[in-house]
C-alpha cells in the first residue's frame, strides 16, 4: 500500500511495521511522519535504464511535491528498484532526523540518496545513506535527457544543513550540484560532522568525487556559500570536482577533511 499524507497529518510507523510502496507528501503541509517502521520501495522501474528521475506518487520511497512543513523521524527506508529514493520539488521547511536510506537496485545504479528539485529549507541530521548514485544532488527541476529538459530555467534550490551523519555511494558523488546544460542558482550549503564510508569510482565522462558542481558544458547559474567541515573519508576518490563554464561559482570552503589510511586516487 502507499501512504498518502494529508495535510496535518501525523503518521506513526510503529517499530517492526513494513509498508511495500510509496510516502507520498504531495502538496499538503503540516506532515509528521516519525516512529521505528519500515517502508520498502520495489516499484516497476526498468532495471536497465533511468526511469529514476520521474517526478510522480508511488515512483520513490519517499516524494514531496510542492511540501510545506513536514518533519519525517525514525523511519528506515529500503528502494530495492531503479529509482531515485527520496525526491522533493519545491519544497521548504523540511526537517529529517535519524532516518535510514538503504538502496540495492540490481544493476546497482541511477539510486540517488536525497534530490531537491528546487525548494530547499531544510535540515538532515543523525542519518545514515547507503546510494547507488548521488548521496544529495541538488537540480533546479527534472524533466528529463533532452536538450530541451535540460535548458529549461530552474527554481533556486536555498538553505540544507546536512549533519552528524553516515553516507556512502557506489558509482558517484557525496553532494553533486547541477548538471550539463541546467540552470539554476544554489546557495547557503552546509555539509558538516560526517563519516564518508565509500565515494564512487569515475564515470559519466568525469571523477566522481566528495563535492561535484558539475555544469560544463552549458550549464549556467550562481552557485554560492558552501562549507563542507570535519568531514572523514574512507576509501575515497576525489575531494572536490567543479565545473562550470560561467564565473558564478564562490565561497565553497573546506575545513578539517581528515582521510583515513589512503590518498585521493585522482587530483581535486
Amino acid at each position: 500500500e502507499n501512504i498518502d499524507a494529508h495535510d496535518r497529518d501525523q503518521i506513526y510507523l510503529a517499530p517492526g511495521a513494513v509498508v511495500f510502496g510509496s510516502l507520498n507528501i504531495w502538496r499538503v503541509h503540516n506532515v509528521h511522519v516519525f516512529g521505528r517502521g519500515t517502508i520498502i520501495y520495489d516499484g516497476p522501474q526498468n532495471p536497465n535504464d533511468d526511469e529514476g528521475w520521474m517526478h510522480k506518487p508511488n515512483w520513490h520511497c519517499i516524494v514531496m511535491d510542492n511540501a510545506r512543513n513536514v518533519e519525517i523521524d525514525g523511519i528506515t527506508c529500503i528502494v530495492r528498484s531503479r529509482t531515485w529514493q527520496i525526491q522533493m520539488r519545491d519544497s521548504r521547511n523540511i526537517g529529517f532526523y535519524n532516518i535510514k536510506v538503504i538502496g540495492g537496485s540490481t544493476n546497482n545504479a541511477n539510486q540517488d540518496g536525497m534530490d531537491w528539485l528546487g525548494g530547499g529549507d531544510t535540515t538532515v541530521a543523525n542519518s545514515f545513506f547507503r546510494a547507488a548514485d548521488d548521496d544529495f544532488a541538488f537540480e533546479g527541476n527534472w524533466g528529463g535527457y533532452s536538450r530541451e529538459a535540460m535548458e529549461k530555467p530552474g527554481h533556486d534550490v536555498s538553505n540544507i544543513t546536512i549533519r552528524d551523519s553516515v553516507v556512502s555511494t557506489s558509482i558517484s558523488n557525496i553532494m553533486r550540484v547541477n548538471w550539463p546544460h541546467k540552470h539554476f542558482n544554489s546557495y547557503h550549503v552546509q555539509m558538516k560532522n560526517m563519516d564518508v564510508l565509500h565515494t564512487g569510482f569515475g564515470a559519466c565522462g568525469v571523477p566522481f568525487a566528495v563535492f561535484e558542481l558539475w555544469a560544463d558544458p552549458g550549464g549556467s547559474g550562481s552557485h554560492s556559500d558552501y562549507l563542507l567541515q570535519n568531514i572523514r573519508l574512507d576509501d575515497w576518490y576525489s575531494l572536490a570536482g567543479i565545473r562550470q563554464p560561467g564565473p558564478e561559482v564562490r565561497d565553497i570552503r573546506f575545513r578539517d577533511i581528515w582521510a583515513m589510511d589512503s590518498p585521493a586516487m585522482v587530483s581535486s
